[in-house]
């Protein structure tokens, strides 16, 4: 779960879209917005731990971040926004 430093407020984010996380590496890696997008104050993602890495940065965000990291993002993005016919 992610949430805002100084009480700023967050974007709306709608079903589809992600964040670019940087990584204290300097890997810039995104990950998809999840659950209810109705609630504010927190973003949530979910980082599968890959044990080889992949070239990815799941191990870095399971190994390196810990509860009360900060880490800098970018958006929510959505390419591909869900759209409702009618």
């Amino acid at each position: 779960t992610l949430t805002p430093s100084a009480n700023a407020a967050l974007p709306r984010w709608h079903p589809g879209a992600h964040l670019d996380i940087h990584l204290p590496s300097g890997l810039v890696r995104q990950y998809s917005l999840c659950g209810d997008p109705s609630v504010a104050g927190h973003y949530r993602i979910a980082v599968r731990r890959i044990p080889d890495g992949g070239g990815g940065g799941s191990l870095e965000v399971h190994d390196a971040l810990a509860v009360g990291s900060t880490v800098h993002t970018h958006g929510p993005r959505n390419a591909f926004p869900l759209t409702v016919p009618g």
